[in-house]
């Protein structure tokens, strides 16, 4: 009797081998950690890794303090600013000089009917000078000659005629020139005594080298005070 062979396993049959070396595969959080091997950080292996090591109290240090700086940096970043967000808030305030002088006379004609060599005078304070603007002002006063050949003068002479302004509170006659000087007063912008009643007297000329109508003007200037 032939003895009976051992039939060998086909390939398909045989044992898979086993290798004591082969290494589980890694997870996405060994290749991690492995990544930081590569760059010399200190890693604590654990069970997720499919590689078991012995716990690293040096590794535990590191890892509290890094999580201590990570804490630290959250509480710094939570007083920065977030870049775009707005911490002001203004007021855009125009301001407008709205100050002006401005000045009024009424009556702003005069007729007197004296003749050559003659003086007439207004009363009771014909005319009235009135603050209009927002501010006390200075005035000036200036007379002209007139337009057909007479001069103003400082008294009455051949072609020249004297005219002067009385404040009713001051008194007196003030001469008006061709040079501008002084009123004898302020106005103030403050309705009530913002006013300023006077009269005029003109002295009309000794003599005269025409009988044409002549007309002069007075000017009043106000500047701010």
């Amino acid at each position: 009797m032939q003895p009976k062979r051992r039939q060998l396993p086909s390939q398909a049959q045989q044992p898979k081998s086993s290798n004591i070396n082969a290494k589980p595969p890694l997870s996405f959080f060994s290749l991690f950690l492995g990544n930081l091997r590569e760059k010399g950080e200190p890693v604590t292996l654990t069970k997720q890794s499919g590689i078991s090591a012995k716990p690293n109290l040096k590794e535990g240090k590191k890892m509290k303090q890094i999580t201590a700086f990570i804490l630290a940096f959250a509480v710094l970043m939570s007083f920065i600013p977030v870049v775009g967000a707005d911490n002001t808030a203004t007021i855009d305030i125009t301001l407008n000089n709205s100050a002006t002088a401005s000045i009024n006379v009424t009556p702003t004609t005069w007729g007197p009917t004296a003749g050559i060599g003659e003086t007439q005078e207004t009363d009771s304070g014909h005319f009235v000078l009135a603050n209009n603007g927002t501010v006390t002002v200075d005035v000036t006063i200036k007379g002209s000659n007139t337009t057909n050949g007479w001069y103003l003068g400082t008294s009455p002479e051949h072609d020249t005629f004297h005219i002067q302004y009385n404040l009713t509170v001051a008194g007196s006659w003030q001469n008006i020139l061709i040079a501008e000087a002084p009123f004898a007063t302020t106005l103030s912008p403050v309705a009530g005594i913002n006013t300023c009643a006077f009269d005029l007297k003109l002295e009309m000329p000794t003599s005269s080298s025409n009988d044409d109508p002549q007309v002069t003007q007075v000017t009043f200037t106000a500047t701010a005070n």
